[in-house]
């Protein structure tokens, strides 16, 4: 917010100078022509900026910043091109009924200039409103989000190896952003002498080459620095908090951190949870025992989305494929595991094979 209110008070202190300066470049309206006074001028400027401010401020969705910042830009590039304007023409409007002519319609050109180059200038800002954070790091204009906040990506979401997954499904809204000190800490990872480290290092360092070649997401390298302590969780959050920004990670204390200081936070961990098919006792599921249970006449199987599935009395049937029926839910720290019993179907066709034999 500091480099924020900076470019706030640049501005208004941009408005005092204009407004004081306006009285001397003043064009003559009418005969007698009008005197102003330069203090009660850049009074005037100073309100008006203090209330198109208070609009900003109060009504962010607006994005008054656009027009404050594009506008004042353009009407100064107005103001030069005019006197430019001049300067070529000063040949040709030296004679007396040229010269009257000019001064006739010097107005309306100044009026159509700076209503061209506002248009240009406010257009321009609005289109390239979220690279502002590149020119003048910490500020960024308001933008209008399709589908929520940007997505600030912690260096745990991109190495956990599931997000360009699922970011092919369409879940993911928004712009990820991906500080320049993350980028840092997966270097460091990748030339890790630390067999383990190495690989997830350069794992999360392929995904991101992934995303950036996506079609279906919008990938933002940050440039901004970020004042304080060298800890990536700590900057992480106060980077989300200064942008607006959501954080995705798979980090449950990073996760714990941000939630304190109220923002946002997306965990790929929650949300593979989240989409697991929900299963409800008395429900059947058609699944292969693949190994022995901890307990005595148990067997083990998993569901596609990797669940565990433990069927009692069911050891003797390793390696086949049965129908089971659920008898209850136990949710761990670890993940969801599943309880059941083989349905009267399994327990029937375990009946004629004993009968054949």
């Amino acid at each position: 917010m500091v480099g924020t209110w900076a470019l706030r008070v640049f501005f208004l202190l941009v408005s005092a100078g204009v407004g004081y300066a306006i009285p001397e470049f003043a064009p003559r309206l009418q005969e007698p022509p009008i005197n102003l006074d330069p203090v009660f001028s850049m009074a005037a400027c100073l309100l008006l900026y203090l209330l198109v401010l208070s609009a900003e401020v109060f009504a962010g969705t607006l994005n008054i910043s656009v027009f404050v910042f594009g506008g004042m830009i353009g009407i100064i590039v107005a103001h030069f091109a005019y006197y430019l304007i001049v300067l070529v023409m000063e040949p040709v409007i030296a004679g007396e009924y040229a010269a009257e002519v000019w001064e006739d319609y010097r107005i309306t050109i100044k009026m159509i200039l700076s209503l061209m180059f506002a248009y240009l200038f406010v257009m321009l800002v609005y289109k390239n409103r979220d690279r502002f954070n590149f020119i003048i790091p910490y500020v960024e204009f308001r933008r209008e989000q399709r589908g929520g906040a940007a997505l600030l990506v912690d260096t745990s979401a991109i190495i956990d190896g599931r997000l360009a997954e699922i970011s092919k499904t369409g879940l993911i809204e928004g712009t990820l952003v991906v500080p320049r000190f993350v980028l840092r800490e997966m270097h460091q990872l990748a030339d890790s002498a630390d067999k383990l480290k190495r690989a997830r290092g350069r794992r999360g360092i392929d995904i991101l080459n992934q995303l950036r070649k996506s079609r279906d997401i919008t990938v933002q390298i940050d440039e901004g620095r970020v004042p304080g302590p060298d800890d990536a969780d700590s900057k992480l959050v106060r980077l989300a908090e200064t942008l607006g920004a959501r954080i995705l990670t798979t980090d449950i204390n990073l996760n714990k951190i941000a939630n304190v200081q109220g923002i946002p936070v997306v965990n790929i961990n929650e949300v593979a949870r989240a989409v697991k098919p929900a299963v409800l006792p008395g429900e059947t599921l058609t699944l292969e025992l693949i190994r022995p249970g901890e307990s005595p006449d148990q067997a083990v199987g998993y569901m596609d989305d990797g669940t565990m599935v433990v069927v009692e009395d069911a050891r003797d049937r390793i390696g086949e494929e049965l129908p089971v029926v659920v008898i209850r839910l136990l949710q761990t720290t670890a993940g969801r595991i599943i309880f059941a019993r083989l349905s009267e179907d399994a327990e029937g066709v375990a009946r004629r094979k004993r009968g054949s034999q």
